[in-house]
Parts: C-alpha cells; sequence; structure tokens
C-alpha cells in the first residue's frame, strides 16, 4: 500500500517534470522565433532604452522647431532693420567695364545702365549715340547720408553735371541789371528798382540786337538765359531766339529748338523740360548747347536750373543759314508758327552766346539717401570703365 503511493507520487512527479520540461522547449522555440522577429520584445531592457532614445530623439526634433520658431522671426526682424537703418554702417564698391565692342560687363547685378526709358543696356553700340544713358546702383539697402563717388573713364564720355561756365566773359553777354545794353533796343521797359527788363505781352513788348541776321548761327555756341515768367497763358513764348535757333517757353515747357537744319525742308529738332503752374513768378536759368565739333556727331542739349533736361544728335545736319532771311537775334516774340506765337511775360535778368562748349565732369561726389541712385552719362563716344564707391 505505501510502495502503491510512493510509485503513484513518483509517476505524478515526473510527468509534472516532463511538462515543465517542454513548456521550456517551446517557450524558447517561441522566444527564438520572437527573437528573429520582433527582438524588441526578446529583451525588457533593449525595448526600455530604445523608447527613451526614441522619446529624446523626439523631444530634440520638438526642440528644434520651437527654437526656429522663435530665432527666424527675429532674424526677419534684424534683417528688415539693417537693410533699413544700416545700424553698424554700409560701404560697397562697383565696377563697369565697358568692352571696344560695347559689351557691357559689370561686378555686380547692383549696378548696371539702362536707355532712358529704362531699359537694361547689355550692348552699348546702338544706344549711346542717342546722347545719354542712365548708371543705376541699386544697394539693396536704404541709404541715409551715403557718400557715394563715382568716377568714369573714357574719350568724350561725361556726367550731367557741368563746371562752371562763366558767361559774363563770353562773346556776347547782356546784363539788364542797370540798364538795356546797347546796341539792343526795342519797347521792352527796364526796371530799376529790380534790376531786370520786363515785357508787357498785351503791348507786344520786344528787344532786338539790329543788323544782326547774319550773326549768332555758324560753328558751335552755347546759349545762356536768366528769366521770370509771370504768365502762363500762351504757348511758345520767346526768352531768346534768332529764327533758326529759339529758347522758348510756353505753359508746360521750356524748349529749345534748331533748324531747319541743311536746307529749306529739313529738319528742326527740339528738346523739352517738363514744367508746371509753380514754376511761373520764380527766376530761372537755362543753357542751351548746339555742338557741330564732331562731323558726325553732333547734337544739341538743353540745362534748366542746372537739370539736365536731354540731349538730341542732329549727325552731320547743321543750321541752314538762309532759314532766318533777314530776321535779327531777339527776346520777346518770334514769328514762327506763321507769326502766331505768343509774346512774352515776364522779365529777363540777363542772357548770353559765346562760341564754346560746355565742359564736363568725370568725377562726381554726392550725398544720397533712398536705396536707388540714378545718374545720367553724357558724351559722344563709349565709356570704358565706370567705378562707384559707396559708404555710409
Amino acid at each position: 500500500m505505501v510502495y502503491d503511493d510512493y510509485d503513484k507520487k513518483y509517476r505524478e512527479w515526473k510527468d509534472r517534470k516532463k511538462s515543465r520540461s517542454n513548456i521550456s522547449k517551446n517557450v524558447e522555440k517561441i522566444d527564438k522565433k520572437s527573437n528573429e522577429n520582433e527582438p524588441i520584445r526578446n529583451n525588457p531592457m533593449q525595448s526600455i532604452n530604445s523608447q527613451e532614445k526614441y522619446n529624446l530623439k523626439d523631444h530634440a526634433v520638438h526642440h528644434s522647431f520651437r527654437v526656429l520658431a522663435f530665432v527666424i522671426p527675429i532674424l526677419i526682424i534684424l534683417f528688415f532693420v539693417y537693410i533699413n537703418y544700416t545700424p553698424f554702417g554700409y560701404s560697397s564698391s562697383y565696377e563697369i567695364n565697358i568692352s571696344e565692342n560695347g559689351n557691357v560687363v559689370s561686378s555686380s547685378n547692383n549696378a548696371y545702365l539702362t536707355d532712358l526709358k529704362g531699359n537694361k543696356i547689355n550692348n552699348l553700340s546702338n544706344v549711346y549715340d542717342y546722347g545719354a544713358i542712365n548708371l543705376v546702383v541699386n544697394a539693396k539697402v536704404v541709404l541715409k547720408d551715403a557718400s557715394i563717388n563715382v568716377s568714369i573713364e573714357g574719350n568724350d564720355s561725361y556726367f550731367t553735371e557741368y563746371l562752371p561756365y562763366d558767361f559774363s566773359k563770353g562773346d556776347y553777354f547782356w546784363n539788364f541789371s542797370k540798364r538795356i545794353p546797347f546796341p539792343l533796343n526795342g519797347t521792352a521797359k527796364y526796371d530799376s528798382e529790380n534790376k531786370f527788363i520786363c515785357f508787357n505781352a498785351s503791348n507786344n513788348e520786344t528787344l532786338n540786337y539790329p543788323n544782326s541776321s547774319e550773326m549768332f548761327e555758324e560753328g558751335s555756341f552755347v546759349i545762356y538765359a536768366k528769366w521770370k515768367p509771370e504768365n502762363p497763358i500762351g504757348i511758345n513764348q520767346q526768352i531768346i531766339g534768332h529764327y533758326n535757333w529759339e529758347l522758348w517757353q510756353s505753359n508746360n515747357s521750356v524748349k529749345f529748338m534748331v533748324g531747319r537744319l541743311d536746307n529749306k525742308t529739313g529738319t528742326i529738332p527740339s528738346i523739352a523740360y517738363p514744367i508746371n503752374s509753380t514754376f511761373f513768378g520764380e527766376a530761372h536759368n537755362a543753357i542751351a548747347v548746339y555742338n557741330t565739333e564732331n562731323d558726325s556727331k553732333g547734337y544739341i542739349e538743353l540745362w534748366v536750373d542746372g537739370e539736365f533736361a536731354g540731349r538730341k544728335g542732329i549727325g552731320d545736319e547743321r543750321i541752314w543759314r538762309n532759314y532766318n532771311l533777314d530776321r535779327n537775334l531777339s527776346f520777346g516774340w518770334s514769328p514762327h508758327n506763321y507769326e502766331n506765337n505768343s509774346y512774352y511775360a515776364g522779365c529777363v535778368y540777363e542772357a548770353g552766346f559765346d562760341y564754346g562748349l560746355l565742359k564736363y565732369k568725370q568725377n562726381i561726389s554726392f550725398i544720397s539717401s533712398g536705396d536707388e541712385v540714378k545718374i545720367k552719362i553724357i558724351g559722344k563716344n563709349n565709356p570704358n570703365r565706370i567705378k562707384i564707391s559707396i559708404s555710409q
């Protein structure tokens, strides 16, 4: 009985041991298979470490985005402040080179040449003969009282700033501060209080230079006048003229014209400087140029109050001297347009005529504000090199 119980218990113990052994083997197989397919589940510590690494990486990414979200607006604000206020100053230099065949090569896209309509110029060959081009410098920052120095190299290429011209030492100069100088005569009145001559358009008042019909029309010359217009009503009011060249003003422009050129059917080229009602009642001055020095590149030019109004090429054409017949140099009225022009209303301080030409600058310095600088260049030949330096 005792033996049977012992034997029974021994078999039960052996079966339990065998069962545990089989379970262990099955678990090992499952773990082995799991280890091949899902290694993270095989080792709890490994799973925890991997999860921590993932959490740290995710945290770093989110932190980076938060930093960028904070930094980017600050950088934008700093950039805006810099380009608009340049708190640390600004300096830059550019150079534009023009080859013999006219190709334009700039050291920077910030400096370039345009025609007067604003079109960018890549080659000057077919543009520069028109008389003027623009040098444009866009610094990409807002300049405030920046010092700008510009130089141009090349034969007969200049900026639109002329050197001082003393017309009082020219061939003909009429100063009306004391009287109407000889040999001028006419119906215009000398005003001793204001020291100028006055023209009353209602009375058709004029002045003229007797026996001058064959004068003032040959070779290159410069014309000068200082005047104060009073009446914007009327067209083509003559300030000074000789019929085959005229300096006029209307209610919307001051105009210089020459011609006819070459013959009785030739052209009458002109340049107009726009004005408005605020122009009247104030003193102004004008300089007009007729240049025939270069046989094939003649031109006319107009300046009003020191501002360049324009230049127009006339090639090898010249004033046709017979066009004015027996008409003299005059002030106050021109018989052009079938004698339908208006008489001048206003005064004249002084005027001059000189057989010479303006001289222009090749180096200029000035103070400028804004983000763009535009400088006119004139001449009869291509420039070789243009240098620009900016400091603030």
